[in-house]
């Protein structure tokens, strides 16, 4: 019984653990956050908010050292400007921020589905049933673990296309912003901490 015992516990300590390896990505709707930072450079407005990760890619940034934010950007004047030329991101200090490119801050941060493949860990895993005569063994382990392996590379593999499509589909690099037109964006950039940002026109 003591036995028993002792392997339902690690393999609910194994389900807890691997759980945490795995998370989804929520995809933002830029249009529809608040902005508490804006700043204004001759009728253009700058807005920007740090997004706020969930577990894994939180961890990938942390570990990166990687800080996104959503940016909206309102260009007020009388000319088109072009995000990168004509438009770039500093920080408060004046110092041009150097923006990473949308598939570097993908493949920095994407989930690894390999990782689910622990999962099978718990394939020797039993459950004993004792009626007082006989005992049943239940292979639970091996059906868990096989289960538990195909939905954690479904969902990491979801999650990862969720994040690289934000990516590509708010991507500023060479966006040319016409008068009167607001885009939204989301750059990337190598910082541990977040730091205050501003815009300058070249």
């Amino acid at each position: 019984m003591k036995f028993q015992l002792i392997k339902v516990s690690f393999f609910c300590i194994l389900l807890s653990f691997f759980t945490s390896c795995v998370s989804k990505y929520k995809v933002i709707e830029p249009s529809k956050l608040n902005y508490l930072s804006q700043k204004e450079m001759e009728d253009v407005s700058f807005e920007y908010k740090y997004h706020g990760l969930e577990k894994q890619y939180a961890k990938k940034a942390q570990k990166k050292g990687i800080s996104l934010a959503t940016v909206k950007i309102s260009n007020n004047s009388d000319r088109d400007l072009q995000f990168g030329k004509d438009l770039k991101v500093t920080y408060s200090n004046g110092k041009e921020v150097y923006l990473l490119e949308s598939s570097e801050i993908y493949s920095e941060m994407k989930q690894k589905g390999a990782k689910q493949l622990l999962w099978l860990l718990l394939s020797p895993v039993n459950l004993y049933t004792s009626n007082g005569q006989s005992t049943t063994t239940i292979p639970i382990g091996i059906a868990a673990g096989a289960g538990l392996t195909t939905s954690g590379i479904l969902t990491t593999s979801s999650a990862n296309k969720r994040f690289k499509n934000q990516l590509m589909e708010l991507d500023l690099s060479g966006v040319t912003i016409k008068k009167g037109e607001t885009k939204y964006g989301m750059i990337g950039m190598y910082s541990d901490t977040p730091e205050s940002l501003d815009i300058k026109i070249d």
